[in-house]
């Protein structure tokens, strides 16, 4: 089994259900190592959109990951993905979440997707290139006047210790955004976030909008795993 290192803080709750999934999956037969980034530094880059600053952060955060040895390196973030062309790996493979998600669409014959995220995700759209591709076309939901304050409640849920699972709040953010699912008609909508699957189950929508539910977490995971397995 080869040792993994996970790049994870941002939020340490994602990162959890990261290591509990794989650690199960493995039957605990697995040698893991866990960076965990500081959520403010991490904040400050994205927020002034700071990509170089964001690379240079991470890439030490991979270079301690690489000292003690990972074969195989995840980043346990979606947004921080926006940089992953500019880092390196050395003779580990990095699991990419963006590759992972488009291999799964393609292989399950998904042609279109909404993807939902933090702004900054959605926004920029670095995952086109991937799905692109793979002949995926990839609608963004940032032009939709909720999406803002689904923002907010996704930083305050990775800020704050005590705040429930699947809350009504998320639900009241992310329902009114689903409409979008209606007038684009997609194959699939994408929680493109790590921490959306941990506050709104996503499966509630799939009958209602006829749409396959993709949770980028659990891809990102699956492929971690069966690279760990290779």
């Amino acid at each position: 089994m080869k040792k993994l290192g996970i790049i994870g803080g941002y939020s340490y709750k994602s990162t959890i259900y990261y290591y509990e999934k794989i650690v199960y999956a493995l039957r605990g037969q697995c040698d893991i190592t866990i960076r965990s980034i500081d959520y403010t530094i991490f904040d400050r880059h994205t927020e002034a959109n700071d990509l170089n600053g964001l690379r240079m952060f991470l890439q030490e955060a991979v270079n301690d990951l690489l000292m003690v040895g990972c074969e195989i390196i995840a980043i346990a973030c979606n947004t921080a993905h926006i940089v992953k062309e500019k880092l390196e790996f050395g003779k580990a493979v990095f699991v990419d979440i963006v590759s992972a998600m488009a291999n799964y669409l393609a292989k399950e014959g998904i042609r279109s997707a909404l993807i939902f995220g933090t702004t900054l995700t959605v926004t920029v759209n670095f995952m086109k290139n991937d799905f692109d591709k793979k002949g995926i076309e990839l609608i963004s939901a940032d032009d939709n006047p909720h999406f803002a304050t689904l923002d907010a409640i996704l930083c305050d849920y990775c800020a704050a210790p005590g705040m429930a699972p699947h809350t009504t709040l998320a639900n009241d953010a992310i329902i009114p955004i689903f409409n979008m699912l209606e007038r684009h008609k997609v194959d699939a909508f994408i929680f493109g976030c790590t921490e959306l699957p941990l506050l709104c189950d996503g499966r509630q929508f799939e009958k209602k909008f006829n749409s396959h539910y993709v949770s980028s977490c659990d891809v990102h995971i699956e492929s971690i795993i069966t690279a760990m397995r290779a």
